[in-house]
């Protein structure tokens, strides 16, 4: 006997929701817009200073991390250089959108065998540019990696400051 069949179907009583507007919930203030930019641009400043140096320096550069970092070449080349670990074979020349996502895979799942704890992001989240998610990527980066570097008692804005 089909037990779908005997299930009850629920009718839903009411329209499917429209689409939330998060400017509307959270508005973007010129000043959080500001705050914003300029973490970007610290941020890619920081990025473009560990790929041009360590054992495996890049000619490329970054200049929007939403877009740049989306294939996951620069990601493997950024921990490469703050590692100094060779990652094995990854598609250096992406040409479709799985080739990007298994570069950030192997990117995102050395990380977590790195002990990196990595809250609500992922390769998807990467590849799709979501600027707030890979900032927070950039932000652990520095305070794993950076900090680490340093050797300071500091805290990371301390440190971070410093390197400014």
């Amino acid at each position: 006997m089909d037990q779908q069949a005997n299930t009850p179907q629920r009718e839903s009583s009411t329209a499917p929701m429209p689409p939330v507007d998060t400017n509307q919930i959270l508005p973007m203030t010129s000043s959080s817009r500001e705050w914003q930019n300029i973490q970007h641009t610290t941020f890619v400043n920081w990025v473009n200073d560990k790929l041009s140096s360590g054992k495996n320096p890049t000619g490329r550069k970054v200049e929007r991390l939403n877009t740049d970092l989306s294939d996951g070449v620069l990601l493997i080349r950024l921990l490469e250089n703050l590692t100094g670990v060779k990652f094995p074979k990854y598609n250096a020349a992406p040409k479709l959108a799985a080739h990007s996502l298994v570069n950030l895979d192997i990117a995102f799942q050395y990380l977590r065998e790195e002990g990196v704890k990595l809250v609500s992001i992922g390769s998807q989240n990467v590849f799709n540019g979501d600027l707030t998610l890979i900032m927070g990527l950039v932000w652990t980066l520095i305070q794993k990696y950076q900090i680490k570097i340093k050797g300071t008692q500091g805290s990371a804005k301390q440190v971070m400051l410093e390197w400014l």
